[in-house]
């Protein structure tokens, strides 16, 4: 956990969103609403392609660290060689079900006034090549961070944030055909993939002499315990954090979503220095438990007090500039409701941000079915309580609900932490009562 891995994860994670606030301005005026929806809409799916890696990202990061400098760490190439073929599997039958999608007209589905047929279909096949690349690309990051490569990984995503938003932006003063706009994702998707693969090799040991790394069904089988686990949390998560606004506009208005999302995207955006800590939290923690199970929990409570203070600091100060900080950004936008919106936000990412680093330490010890678990079991009570409280409140109401969420969520991963520890300590007890 050093602080140049901290300040490379920032890098990584900062420079893309600052070339995405220059660029997207510029980008609408060039190619006009209906072709930015598109590409949008090209950008969502791509990110969300993640999924489709089946968690073998997470679950490389967490064999793989918890294998170094041990007994199996030779296996390392056979590990990583098991997760790709999953990854590749499932990729794949998307990738088909898509260029399905784009061979019986995918334009008839989609409303279009100025953007040609041919175009929106050619744009779903180009996407449909890109996922796939998208999810290996996942897949060898998960090696990099295993190996505390944070360096490698944050110069390449410093890159694929350019080209991701920066592209489509450079190209939108020469052409604005949407499936050129869209093949600048894929070109990008492919070059980061090379360069995660090449990061990927240098980062794992060299084999023994004689050893082949070869596909196996034990490594599949454990990689997919915790990678399924991993995958459905991440199908979940982005519907947990996205629902509040679809209330909103089916409750109230679409207007009223902007009163939300504006103080909301404005708040959450602090959170990347949260994903910068736990990154590197996770493959270290996970390496630790192995050889010592209290050092690693101490580490993790020791940096969840650090991060947890930070971003205290950070959310304070947002909570009392928050009238003039939305005043400045958005001017006539900024109203009560917002207002009140972004402060009730600040204190709901405190509670975040504790429940990011428990959710880390739970997954380093290959708990990724307790968290995920938790997350199904929340939504039907979490749109209960967005119902009745934006009924009732408004945009209010529906900040409450989301504090209220990752509060409650919080405190149930630091519950089954507790439960964990407790099962640790009655086993180390019942192995010494059997030596001594």
């Amino acid at each position: 956990m050093t602080l140049r891995n901290i300040i490379w994860n920032l890098l990584g994670l900062g420079i893309p969103l600052l070339v995405a606030v220059a660029a997207i301005p510029i980008l609408l005026a060039n190619i006009g609403a209906e072709r930015f929806g598109f590409l949008g809409l090209a950008w969502g799916l791509v990110g969300y392609a993640s999924i489709l890696d089946f968690g073998m990202s997470r679950a490389l990061t967490q064999k793989l660290a918890q294998n170094r400098n041990g007994p199996d760490e030779p296996e390392a190439r056979s590990i990583v060689k098991s997760a790709l073929a999953l990854t590749l599997l499932v990729s794949a039958a998307f990738m088909l079900g898509m260029m399905g999608l784009a061979w019986f007209g995918v334009d008839g589905l989609i409303s279009a006034r100025q953007t040609p047929a041919h175009q929106i279909s050619l744009s779903v096949l180009i996407l449909a090549v890109t996922l796939p690349l998208q999810a290996v690309s996942m897949a060898y990051k998960g090696v990099n961070e295993a190996y505390l490569n944070f360096r490698g990984i944050s110069l390449v995503r410093i890159f694929l944030g350019v080209a991701n938003f920066g592209a489509p932006c450079a190209l939108s003063f020469f052409t604005v055909q949407l499936h050129l706009l869209v093949l600048t994702l894929l070109v990008a998707r492919l070059l980061a993939l090379g360069c995660y693969f090449i990061l990927a090799r240098r980062c794992l040991p060299t084999a023994p002499a004689g050893h082949k790394a070869q596909i196996n069904l034990n490594h599949t089988r454990a990689l997919l315990r915790f990678g399924g686990w991993v995958a459905l949390s991440g199908a979940i998560a982005p519907f947990l954090m996205q629902a509040d606004r679809f209330v909103i506009a089916a409750l109230i208005s679409a207007e009223a979503v902007t009163s939300y999302v504006l103080p909301y995207e404005m708040v959450t955006q602090t959170l990347v220095l949260v994903g910068a800590i736990t990154t590197i939290a996770f493959p270290v923690i996970s390496q630790m438990i192995d050889v010592n199970r209290d050092k690693a929990y101490l580490l993790f409570r020791r940096w969840t007090v650090r991060i947890t203070l930070m971003m205290l600091v950070v959310q304070s100060g947002l909570f009392i500039g928050m009238p003039i900080i939305l005043n400045l950004w958005i001017g006539p936008n900024a109203t009560n409701d917002a207002v009140m919106v972004g402060r009730i936000l600040c204190a709901g990412t405190i509670w975040y941000t504790i429940g990011t680093m428990c959710t880390s330490y739970l997954h380093a010890h290959g708990k990724s079915r307790i968290t995920t678990l938790l997350q199904l079991i929340e939504i039907p009570a979490y749109l209960a309580l967005l119902y009745v409280l934006v009924t009732e409140y408004g945009v209010i109401g529906a900040a409450v609900a989301w504090s209220l969420r990752v509060a409650v969520d919080t405190v149930l991963l630091g519950g089954a932490i507790v439960f964990l520890r407790n099962d640790q300590k009655e086993d180390l007890n019942k192995t010494f009562r059997t030596e001594y």
